[in-house]
């Protein structure tokens, strides 16, 4: 049968009581907001465990506590606190992280007060603005008691409308009474008129969002809150220093936009609205004690204050109860000494955790299985028998008739949490991080993955989104990931790894519920060796040397099954430290899978990290842009070539986007596994094998990584050139090494051949010699040293070279070599360069002295200072000389000749020149005179050729050879200027004296 997810209308679902419902009856069912189910006392009830809190200080009649400690107490603790007979105001104070059952417990308490102590209440739910009380909550509430309505209401109402329709208006007439009233009492105000303007603007846009419109959780509910007025200078109105105010500016300043509003339109205050109310019931009904809830105590501050004075003055008159559920943040108005010697206070959760007291790892199940019984308990299917001492409940088999009667699917152990298991909710639980293991928190995952499965979104809950956000160590063997992964998740989530050893045991039934198994279907092919039988499905598992801590058994073992409950871990076989580490981390391979940025799983993600980036590294040999070459981009040992699509930070240049979700489950197991080897025991680690299973994935992230670091420093060609010339990487590498060739024998063209020639000689590249020679009196210090120091980076240009137009390691594309030669020149590419080609990373480079952004920047020096140098040369004599003189000459005449001379009496300094010179070769003579006539003839089209052309020239200057014949010193005909001839006379002359 297919594995594949098939999207299922709800009439399909297996469970008959699912086919019954819509997706709107679960979300009043599972609604986070209490005040939703709140509006169903029998779903409430039905679905509502008792809470345990912390009570945090005495009040009057109370325990003693200390400060700072606090005892548990219960839900009925709570509600017996609200007495009938008490005198003056009595508030109870219940504080806590959200999600934590503030709000179910204000529901529990606000039913049982209307229903078994029949107190009027005064609700105000979590949306409720201050406008709405003023205007609606509180004039409706004294209307249905009293039938009459509220004298203030109609100027509550007429505020609300003109903040609506007029609000700049209001505010104009309530800045200037504020900014006036203020300065009555004593404070320096300073203003301008443009600045009162900007007050209005301001005060106008926060009472339509701070009075009229809901605002957002935990937002601060003053007009003016300290940020605003420390950040807007307009705003900071008084000329007095901080320390002359009781309370800080912003405060004051709210305090003073807010009486002047209510001055205004001679409307009493919040706490005044109650007083008045609460003198109604005593004068109407007497001993009855109105209950105002508080569902998120978030009013304005100076509002706050006030309703805290009328609530803890010393009044006997007074006969309001208060409920006030709120966070720490909201509710610190209250906490005031006087007020927490006569109120109660209450925290949800354990100090610095969103945990509570009536939820743990051994309550979870039963906290959730009302809310998953309530689907089923309208034909007494699902019906509970309840401990009103301890909350516990005991499940009712189902009544005869009943669909769960008829359906006969389900046994008890999980017949009121399907379509999940005990196991699969424990492990819901266990798997939230310890800091989101609330209450709200638990019913958002079980309600967001029964939600998939009730839409079709998935066959079998195991495989829903919410459950990637979920840690759970329990895998099944990678072949199952590979051949059968639905049933890897059936057994992740139902199943029980205390049953065997080697398999995760789970109850077939839910295999036929979820369309995995046929009715009939006793064993199946399933591959990847699952065994299936009456009962059960087995599924091979791995990591077990861990043993689940969650796993719960939904169904007696058969008395044939072994029974390993007496197993110790002496009897495990001993296992290396690695391996440990391996079982370890395998569990969480899953949660990683879905958001490896996850900070749950960051050792995971060491490890993984560590794989990937060593076979990156692997593939790029060492980060080589390129596979032939050894230029490399130098990585930070601190950074990884990768980041996720989950990061939450853009990729740097150096990194490529790694999607986990590119291999399949079993891949990742297999690289955690190198990845553990390779950080704890790298000797262990057998690459060869990783590459065999993912070397393909991997490749292409290296080559993808490669492309990336090429497109950005080497193929963008406004990294290395000014005004995004028509050059590119390849030109650069061109032209570089065509310098070389010339600097290393400027003798001969420049030619597609002569480069090629050159590249295929073994020989080492230096500096010409004599050419170096010439230039120490040529060049000023700084340009030799540049010409000195682009030689020595001339191993690195050849291996560049070699890269992008060899052949082979000693033959070079010649036609490509011509054809570029043709289109430009060296010197046109590099005077384009960019002096200092900031944007290219130092870390390009071949080792750490050669280093990419070094060589573009030499190469741009070394043609420069060439170009200023061949601006001052204006003749080329040598060349011309040389080709005067020593044209045509045949040495192996001048030889006989210079032989012939020893045996007359010729002066001494001139025979000696003679010897020196006829010493050199024929070939020494046709060198010297080919480059004379390629400096004379050849050269000088082009500046590329001017430059070449006066290194021709130095070499020339400087050669042995023409040193030699210039220091010959003899007297002869000047009208010759052929040395041959000259040389011809004098050996005649002294050949007639014989």
């Amino acid at each position: 049968m297919s594995q594949e997810t098939v999207h299922q209308p709800s009439d399909s679902l297996y469970c008959p009581h699912f086919r019954k419902k819509d997706e709107s009856y679960l979300r009043e069912l599972f609604s986070r907001v209490a005040a939703v189910r709140a509006e169903n006392p029998d779903l409430f009830w039905f679905t509502h465990r008792p809470i345990d809190l912390f009570q945090t200080a005495g009040g009057i009649g109370g325990p003693s506590l200390e400060s700072g400690d606090e005892r548990i107490v219960t839900e009925d603790d709570v509600f017996d606190e609200f007495s009938a007979d008490r005198i003056k105001n009595f508030a109870v104070v219940i504080e806590g992280e959200v999600g934590t059952g503030k709000s179910e417990l204000c529901v529990a308490l606000m039913h049982r007060l209307r229903e078994e102590a029949n107190r009027p209440l005064l609700r105000v739910d979590k949306d409720t603005d201050l406008m709405s009380m003023l205007t609606q909550d509180i004039p409706e509430f004294y209307e249905r008691h009293f039938d009459e309505p509220l004298e203030t209401s109609s100027q509550f109402k007429r505020l609300e409308e003109d903040i609506n329709e007029r609000p700049r208006m209001v505010a104009s007439n309530a800045v200037s009474t504020a900014i006036l009233e203020i300065g009555w009492d004593g404070y320096e105000t300073d203003t301008t008129q443009d600045q009162e303007e900007r007050i209005v603007e301001f005060v106008a846009e926060r009472i339509r969002k701070r009075l009229v419109e809901s605002g957002d959780y935990g937002e601060d509910p003053n007009l003016v809150t300290e940020q605003e007025y420390e950040q807007n200078s307009f705003l900071q109105v008084f000329e007095q220093e901080f320390e002359a105010f009781d309370v800080h500016p912003a405060e004051k300043l709210s305090n003073g936009f807010w009486q002047a509003l209510l001055d205004q339109y001679d409307t009493p205050p919040l706490n005044d609205l109650f007083e008045q109310v609460g003198q109604k019931f005593q004068e109407e009904y007497g001993d009855v004690r109105p209950v105002a809830i508080f569902e998120d105590f978030s009013i304005t501050g100076m509002q706050a204050r006030q309703l805290r004075k009328y609530m803890e003055r010393d009044n006997e008159n007074d006969n309001w109860d208060f409920i006030i559920a709120g966070t720490r943040d909201s509710t610190e108005v209250l906490h005031k000494r006087t007020a927490e010697d006569r109120f109660r206070f209450y925290r949800t959760n354990k100090q610095n955790s969103n945990q509570v007291l009536f939820l743990d790892e051994d309550t979870a199940v039963d906290f959730v299985r009302p809310y998953l019984g309530y689907i089923k308990h309208d034909d007494d299917s699902i019906w509970y028998d309840r401990d009103t001492d301890s909350g516990e409940f005991t499940l009712r088999g189902p009544e005869p008739g009943s669909r769960c009667d008829e359906c006969g699917l389900c046994s008890d152990a999980f017949r009121d949490l399907f379509p999940f298991n005990t196991t699969f909710i424990r492990r819901i639980y266990t798997g939230l991080n310890p800091s989101e293991q609330s209450p709200r928190e638990l019913i958002i995952v079980v309600f967001e993955t029964l939600l998939e499965y009730f839409n079709g979104d998935v066959r079998c809950p195991a495989k829903a989104s919410p459950l990637e956000q979920v840690t759970n160590r329990i895998a099944a063997h990678d072949d199952v990931y590979r051949e059968a992964e639905i049933f890897a998740h059936l057994a992740k989530w139902y199943g029980d790894t205390e049953r065997y050893d080697d398999y995760i045991a789970v109850d077939r039934r839910f295999g036929q519920a979820f369309g995995l198994l046929e009715d009939d279907d006793e064993t199946g092919d399933h591959g990847a060796s699952i065994e299936v039988t009456d009962t059960e499905i087995k599924v091979p598992g791995v990591g077990f040397e861990t043993r689940d801590t969650t796993s719960v058994t939904d169904e007696e073992p058969d008395d044939d099954e072994p029974d390993d409950t007496d197993s110790t871990e002496d009897d495990e076989p001993s296992i290396s430290r690695v391996e440990r580490i391996i079982n370890e981390q395998m569990g969480y391979v899953d949660n990683w899978y879905t958001d490896p940025d996850d900070d749950a799983y960051v050792e995971t993600d060491t490890y993984l990290r560590a794989a990937f980036t060593a076979l990156i590294e692997t593939l790029t040999q060492d980060y080589t842009l390129w596979t032939d070459c050894d230029l490399r981009y130098n990585l930070s040992t601190s950074d990884h070539p990768f980041v996720y699509p989950t990061s939450t930070t853009t990729p740097s240049v150096d990194q490529v986007v790694l999607d986990p979700q590119d291999f399949q489950r079993s891949d990742i197991r297999e690289l955690l596994r190198y990845g553990v080897r390779l950080e704890e025991d790298r000797s262990s680690a057998d690459r060869d094998r990783i590459l065999d299973l993912v070397g393909t994935h991997m490749t292409t992230y290296a080559r993808r990584w490669r492309a990336k670091l090429r497109a950005t420093y080497l193929e963008d060609s406004t990294v290395h050139y000014k005004y995004n010339p028509p050059y590119g990487f390849d030109d650069f590498v061109l032209a570089s090494y065509s310098w070389v060739v010339l600097l290393d024998d400027p003798w001969n063209e420049l030619t597609a051949a002569t480069v090629n020639d050159r590249f295929g000689s073994n020989e080492a590249y230096t500096l010409d010699p004599t050419l170096h020679t010439a230039l120490q009196e040529e060049l000023a210090p700084e340009a030799r040293e540049y010409m000195e120091e682009f030689i020595d980076y001339a191993d690195a240009f050849e291996k560049l070279v070699a890269e992008r137009f060899g052949v082979s390691d000693s033959i070079l594309d010649v036609p490509r070599l011509r054809q570029w030669l043709d289109r430009q020149s060296p010197y046109d590419v590099l005077s384009r360069l960019r002096a200092d080609p900031e944007d290219l990373s130092f870390r390009v480079r071949f080792d750490t002295d050669t280093k990419l952004e070094d060589m573009v920047t030499l190469a741009y020096r070394v043609q420069k200072s060439l170009d200023e140098e061949e601006d001052e040369v204006r003749d080329y004599t040598t060349a011309e000389t040389v080709l005067d003189a020593l044209a045509g000459t045949d040495m192996e005449a001048v030889e006989t000749k210079v032989d012939l001379l020893e045996n007359y009496s010729v002066d001494r300094s001139l025979y000696e020149s003679l010897m020196q010179f006829a010493s050199y070769t024929q070939q020494d003579v046709d060198t010297v005179v080919a480059a004379s006539k390629l400096c004379n003839d050849t050269l000088g089209r082009s500046t590329q050729e001017m430059i070449h052309k006066m290194l021709v020239e130095y070499k020339l200057s400087e050669a042995d050879l023409v040193e030699a014949f210039t220091a010959i010193d003899f007297e002869a005909d000047q009208s010759s200027t052929s040395f041959a001839s000259r040389f011809q006379e004098v050996s005649d002359y002294y050949a007639g004296d014989e």
